[in-house]
């Protein structure tokens, strides 16, 4: 082999190396993404679904509550269910939140802290009747925290198909790199083997000249 022929390969072995390094490097990336999606998932959506859950139940506790005029539950169990509910808010407030989400979630604090100072107002004591405007007022402000978890958890959802719309896309340029890397190794390796198989000049005039 001539020394331009090996000149050659060399070129088209380093080539295709650094080819194979870029494509490889590209996967890296790829299964970054699909790491950090489903990390997302589980952290950022999954658990805060859970936390909206939780936060549902604080509120129905006190919907059947009101339904059932058990105002003793006011007395006796409603500080303990609110102070879980912020330590559910503080908790949900440290996770990603896109910005239609944080203001959801402002809103509704917002709103549980008017709901509290309403609750603190309105005298629950057996010996006293409980003024039923400030009931019905309760009971919309329930409705209406009611309103804001609805849609955080529809953000939930949305974000939740987007990050797995995400893996799907990196997963299938993986998948596509990887074949292009097939592709590339025997192109290299059928280059080669034809600069290989070519004869140098000197072996064509070796072969004229007979």
């Amino acid at each position: 082999m001539s020394w331009a022929s090996k000149g050659l390969c060399i070129v088209v072995f380093l080539t295709s190396l650094a080819l194979v390094y870029a494509m490889g490097e590209t996967n890296l990336n790829s299964f970054n993404n699909v790491k950090d999606s489903i990390e997302e998932i589980y952290e950022d959506r999954l658990v805060v679904n859970g936390m909206i859950y939780e936060l549902a139940g604080f509120l129905h506790e006190k919907e059947v509550a009101l339904a059932a005029q058990n105002y003793t539950f006011f007395t006796s169990e409603n500080e303990k269910v609110n102070k879980q509910a912020f330590a559910i808010i503080n908790a949900f407030k440290k996770t990603y939140l896109t910005d239609f989400e944080a203001f959801t979630l402002n809103h509704f604090e917002t709103s549980f802290n008017e709901l509290v100072t309403l609750e603190k107002e309105i005298s629950f004591a057996e010996e006293q009747p409980v003024d039923t405007a400030a009931i019905a007022t309760l009971l919309l402000e329930l409705k209406a925290l009611n309103s804001d978890l609805d849609k955080l958890s529809d953000i939930q959802l949305a974000e939740g198909k987007n990050k797995l719309a995400i893996s799907k896309n990196a997963a299938e340029a993986m998948e596509t790199y990887r074949s292009l890397e097939k592709y590339f190794l025997i192109i290299t390796a059928v280059l080669i083997f034809i600069i290989i198989l070519l004869p140098s000049s000197k072996e064509k005039d070796e072969f004229v000249s007979e």
